[in-house]
């Protein structure tokens, strides 16, 4: 997984937002998607991301897997 750089990411308080620059986009993230987002930025695939959340979130590793 990699990050566009089109897309720029501020962390607000718990949460983030996301622009994307060409169609000037806002999304915002609350904190467990910032912490995904934060972990792409790390490099990790779709396995370690998936760990991570489980143990940071205490959630099923299908859950979150979706």
């Amino acid at each position: 997984m990699r990050i566009s750089p089109d897309v720029v990411f501020r962390m607000l308080g718990e949460g983030a937002v996301l622009v994307h620059l060409p169609s000037n986009e806002v999304y915002e993230l609350n904190a467990t998607g910032s912490r995904v987002w934060a972990l792409v930025e790390q490099g990790l695939n779709l396995d370690g991301i998936v760990a991570a959340v489980v143990a940071e979130f205490d959630i099923d590793p299908g859950t979150a897997r979706q």
